[in-house]
């Protein structure tokens, strides 16, 4: 029996995990490893790249609603055979059938999500529509998405023309695409390209995974802050509606001012009229 490899495992536990957990127990399982004495696994567990938003939630229906994915990834295979074998009828009925499958399925991903606490926009809706368009065109496609590993939505440039090495956290052995004669020399330099790819690579993730870590220790501040304003508003809005009820009772109690300070003088020139009147008589 072959030995699992131990960064899938990780990799399988990570990408099962809730989005805003999954820096924080990646650094902790590298952490772990590096403790253990497995340096270079440390180092590749870090180099797991937090996934965006809608490879999350693709991930998470195919954990969480394996067989509802595993009805469209069918219709595929039907897909690809008809397009083998240019049966334009039967791909104009199953095309229909797609795109019913697709809608739903991005409805499923996006209640799921919210039932999960992470809700998704429509940016990362269509991603995953887009996500299940290239899982339908390409074998190696739909079996990415069924291994709920991705970090980044998959795209199709044409039937079968999916790059996958960008968007699965650990990729899956490729099927073979043939043998090419090439010569030591050629291969030799492709070797070296690819290493300093690698080497670059793996650069810009530790930085990108730094930046992740400096996001998830901004998030709370934000909420904070956001918070804290909402309050202000709340309480602005208070003290504006007690301010034009003191407004409208000091308009009220002005008019009623002006009506006495009428009768005063009334009341005062008959007070004079009626001295005078005493005057006479005296």
């Amino acid at each position: 029996m072959a030995k699992a490899d131990p960064l899938a495992m990780v990799a399988s536990e990570l990408y099962a995990l809730p989005l805003d957990e999954f820096t924080k127990s990646r650094n902790a399982r590298a952490t772990d490893a590096r403790s253990d004495g497995d340096r270079e696994l440390a180092d590749r567990i870090r180099q797991l790249r937090k996934p965006s938003a809608s490879a999350w939630a693709v991930n998470m229906l195919a954990r969480h609603r394996a067989e509802e994915v595993g009805k469209l990834l069918e219709l595929g295979e039907s897909l690809r055979q008809a397009q083998s074998e240019l049966d334009a009828d039967e791909l104009r009925e199953l095309g229909k059938r797609r795109q019913q499958l697709i809608a739903a399925v991005v409805r499923r991903a996006r209640s799921l999500a919210e039932d999960l606490g992470d809700p998704i926009g429509s940016a990362a809706a269509d991603e995953i529509g887009q996500t299940f368009q290239a899982a339908l065109a390409d074998l190696d496609a739909a079996q990415a998405v069924s291994a709920g590993m991705l970090t980044r939505p998959l795209a199709a440039s044409g039937w079968g023309l999916v790059d996958l090495d960008a968007v699965v956290s650990v990729p899956a052995k490729k099927r073979s695409a043939g043998v090419t004669s090439i010569s030591e020399r050629q291969i030799a330099k492709a070797r070296k390209r690819l290493a300093e790819a690698e080497r670059v690579l793996e650069q810009r993730e530790v930085e990108a995974g730094t930046l992740d870590d400096q996001l998830d220790q901004l998030a709370p501040r934000r909420k904070e802050l956001a918070d804290e304003r909402n309050a202000l508003e709340e309480r602005s809005a208070e003290l504006q509606t007690e301010l034009n009820a003191v407004d409208r009772e000091r308009d009220s109690v002005e008019r009623k001012r002006e009506k006495a300070a009428t009768a005063v003088a009334a009341a005062a020139l008959k007070v004079d009229e009626a001295a005078a009147e005493l005057k006479r008589l005296s």
